[in-house]
Order: structure tokens, then sequence, then C-alpha cells
């Protein structure tokens, strides 16, 4: 919720696990589910105590109100959706909860979205590892090469986002000086 893990990767792995016996494939959606469903619910709760002029106002980064309105309506045109394939990008469905409360995205409309997106990402991402498992009843000795290529790949967008970030801050300083 806070800090963004691995989640796919974990979720994918622990599906090629499933074909060995080391877990339980129904346990592990449900846990899954519930953690995701929880994690969404306290998420959206903080969202609601955080005060939109702290954000606006804020001497360390600035979010523009306008930033804001326009993701209120993204959100009122998209939000079924926006919330359910969030889950895929791995910083978005750490902080999606967080934005909608803050923005005051309709509660029940919230619950019905989290709970199936909290079913939906899990099931896709353990059942696809599951199913890889099975094809390939040797994917569990590559496992580790697996799981690394996977990370890189997820964090693939985070690392040039970061770089982009990085690039802004010095061309903003040495615009400065």
């Amino acid at each position: 919720m806070i800090f963004p893990l691995p989640g796919d990767t974990l979720l994918f792995s622990t599906g090629i696990l499933t074909d060995t016996g080391q877990f339980n494939y129904f346990i592990l959606l449900f846990g899954c589910f519930l953690a995701s469903l929880i994690a969404g619910h306290i998420g959206y709760f903080i969202g609601t105590k955080i005060d939109r002029e702290i954000l606006i106002n804020n001497k360390y980064y600035k979010i523009k109100d306008e930033h804001l309105h326009k993701t209120e309506k993204f959100f009122e045109k998209y939000g079924a959706w926006a919330i359910i394939f969030s889950r895929y990008v791995p910083v978005v469905r750490s902080f999606i909860s967080q934005l909608l409360g803050l923005i005051g995205y309709d509660k029940r409309k919230f619950l019905v979205y989290n709970a199936l997106a909290s079913f939906i990402w899990p099931f896709v991402i353990i059942t696809a590892g599951m199913l890889l498992g099975k094809m390939f009843p040797n994917a569990i000795v590559y496992a580790e090469y697996i799981i690394l290529f996977l990370f890189v790949l997820v964090s693939l967008p985070l690392v040039k986002e970061i770089s982009v970030q990085v690039k802004h801050q010095i061309h903003h300083r040495k615009n400065k000086s």
C-alpha cells in the first residue's frame, strides 16, 4: 500500500510453485484477494484524511489543483476500468486507493471496484504462473531466472521515470543558477 513491492513477480512465482505443491492455489488466491482488498480499503481511508491544501501548497513537491480536477474527471469517466487495470502497474497500484480517497471518489463504487480488482488481479497473475508451471514442469528449476527477468521487466518503467525525474531536477537546478 505505501511501499511498492514487486507484487506481480511474487504472485507469478508463487503461481509456478502451486504446481509443485508448495502452495495451495485456492488458499493463495484467497489470501491475496483479502490482502489486496484490505490494503485498498485502508489506502482509501488514508486518502480521505489527507488535506488537499497540504498537497497543493507543499514546499517539496507541488500538485496543481487543476491536476486533481483532471484526475477527478478521469475517474468519473473511467473509474471501474482504471481501478481494475491499475493493479497491473506496480507504482500506480500502491497509490491509487489513497488518490481516490483524496479526490472524494464515490465510496460505494470504490468498494465494488476495489473488490473486483482485488479478485481479478491475483487470479490472472497466479493462474498464469500455475499454467506455466504445468506447461513446463521444469520451470521451477529456472524460477530464479524467471523471477529475476520479471522483476527487471516490471521495474523498467520505474527506472525510466526516476531517470526522467533526475534529469528534470538537474536541468531545473542548472536553470536556477
